[in-house]
């Protein structure tokens, strides 16, 4: 069961020692993970890690840590038992079963200084990455671009759409099986419970430093998701204040979810292969699209960022022939065998590095 992450900072470590080992043998203990610090200094490495907080409730000698930290997490803080409570204050020193359910009251009021279930102040840039191929990089790309956002400092999610989704082979198997069944189930019967439901059911990959949705090992709920669904989805992500970049992957069907995708997001990525078959295929789907469009196709197409993966031991020139232009040149991919543990190539990094950052600017334009 995934739990709620909660994070105390005090400077009395037996207080928090106590906390710790009440809430272990409690029901709470069920729902929350509880990280606890003495340091400010260890918590702000902590926060500026993009570890997953839920919850911070600390005492005002840890503020300006917290604030270098840039955290986005809904907040509270301890003050002593009998001070006046603000709508985020909370007494240290009561009854610990009080302690908790004034913990779960912060939580859930949606009080300013946080994210938890409510909306932020933010919205994500969105980028979709497309094309009329298979196995052509697209979920390493997706994926690079998520991480390559969190290396800089900043929040990002990443959210497959694919029917074939193998995005485990990078995430692992953490998390809900049903999470995305869940997930579509709350934006149908109670989309203002969705945000809370998103927080409570994404994952955290830290090594990548990424939020996602479990890969759903059933094809057919992808199969059976409809457009306006998947625009609901990709507002909950983009409108919850959490993240900075959101990060969609679509196959190469083109279907109408994977349209609905394109429609929402800020800016494509369309990856071609510098060969006939793909050249064809890439012709083939962009006439589709722009049926599909009609009027739109050429605001949108002003969207589209064309991408061309370089095969080993192939240069740029060999998109000479192609018929639309090409606008980034993705080196071979990675170092090693495929997985999250697989680095990718300076060559490859660079080139990540390049596009976000174009494709960001592109996004504050708009």
């Amino acid at each position: 069961m995934h739990k709620q992450q909660l994070v105390a900072a005090v400077r009395e470590a037996d207080y928090l020692e106590r906390l710790a080992d009440y809430i272990r043998h409690s029901a709470f203990g069920e729902r929350w993970q509880l990280t606890a610090f003495t340091n400010p200094q260890a918590l702000r490495q902590y926060l500026k890690s993009g570890y997953p907080v839920d919850l911070l409730v600390a005492q005002t000698a840890f503020s300006s840590q917290i604030e270098e930290s840039g955290v986005s997490c809904r907040t509270g803080l301890f003050v002593p038992l009998g001070h006046a409570c603000g709508e985020r204050e909370i007494a240290q020193f009561q009854p610990l079963p009080a302690l908790l359910q004034a913990f779960e009251a912060l939580y859930s009021s949606g009080a300013p200084g946080g994210n938890g279930a409510v909306r932020g102040t933010k919205e994500s840039a969105v980028i979709t990455v497309c094309g009329a191929g298979s196995g052509i990089g697209k979920t390493t790309l997706a994926l690079r671009l998520a991480q390559a956002m969190g290396a800089r400092g900043g929040s990002a999610f990443y959210l497959n759409l694919e029917q074939w989704n193998a995005s485990e082979s990078w995430l692992g198997r953490e998390g809900r099986k049903d999470a995305l069944s869940e997930l579509l189930y709350t934006l149908q019967s109670e989309p203002e419970q969705a945000a809370g439901r998103l927080n409570e059911l994404k994952c955290r990959h830290a090594g990548l430093k990424i939020d996602y949705i479990p890969p759903c090992p059933n094809p057919e709920e992808r199969e059976s998701m409809t457009a306006e669904l998947s625009e609901l989805l990709i507002r909950t992500v983009r409108e919850s204040g959490r993240y900075d970049l959101l990060v969609i992957d679509t196959d190469g069907r083109f279907d109408s979810v994977a349209i609905r995708a394109m429609q929402a997001s800020d800016t494509m990525l369309w990856m071609t292969e510098p060969n006939a078959a793909s050249r064809i295929k890439t012709e083939m789907a962009w006439a589709h699209l722009k049926g599909r469009w009609g009027e739109r196709a050429a605001e949108l197409a002003q969207r589209i960022s064309w991408i061309a993966v370089q095969p080993e031991g192939a240069g740029a020139e060999r998109y000479a022939e192609t018929r639309v232009r090409i606008d980034h040149v993705l080196p071979p991919a990675k170092e090693g065998s495929p997985g999250a543990g697989a680095s990718a190539s300076p060559a490859y990094r660079a080139a990540i590095e390049h596009i976000l950052e174009r494709q960001l600017t592109r996004a504050r334009g708009r």
